[in-house]
């Protein structure tokens, strides 16, 4: 009879095993546990969320967001066509080719105006700063999002810092 028990005990071992393997757990663990637990640790084993489920989610959401980056909307017809074609498959139009946003780099700047900007904005300025197609760099050397009202580094105000020390424009130097 105790023989009887240990198979039982056993087996529901490698039954926990199996249904946790296949909702993407640790068998190793749920064999011990429906080894130690019996009955029990099969009914937790049962009551586990599927891991896969939550990966291929967030898969389904990198991808869709990877798509989504390389197409754009037709301008004629309003379909997501990709980014680099030049006549939209819905509508047949000729859509404009997507010109990339120029690049804009901050112009180098000599000791005595690093100086002179230090004096005038602060010890931790080390540039002039400058907006890009994504975001805008501060005088003190941070990249900040367009969205960001304030620096993250030094909280300077972006309104500011882009009209008053500009290196696209002429500044105050």
């Amino acid at each position: 009879m105790a023989i009887f028990f240990i198979l039982l005990w056993i087996t529901c071992g490698f039954i926990a095993a199996g249904i946790a393997s296949g909702r993407n757990h640790n068998a190793g663990v749920w064999f011990v546990i429906g080894a130690l637990f019996g009955v029990f640790g099969l009914i937790g084993a049962f009551l586990l969320p599927d891991k896969s489920k939550e990966k291929d989610e967030a898969d389904t959401t990198s991808a869709a967001t990877e798509i989504k980056s390389k197409t754009r909307t037709c301008p004629f017809c309003a379909e997501e066509i990709k980014a680099q074609a030049v006549i939209c498959r819905f509508c047949g139009k000729e859509v404009p080719p997507v010109e990339p946003a120029p690049k804009v780099v901050s112009k180098p700047i000599t000791e005595a105006e690093v100086q002179q900007l230090k004096s005038e904005a602060g010890d931790d300025a080390v540039q002039l700063s400058y907006k890009d197609s994504d975001a805008w760099h501060c005088i003190c050397g941070c990249k900040n999002d367009l969205t960001i009202k304030n620096c993250e580094q030094c909280k300077r105000n972006r309104d500011f810092v882009l009209s008053n020390y500009n290196a696209t424009s002429e500044s105050q130097l």
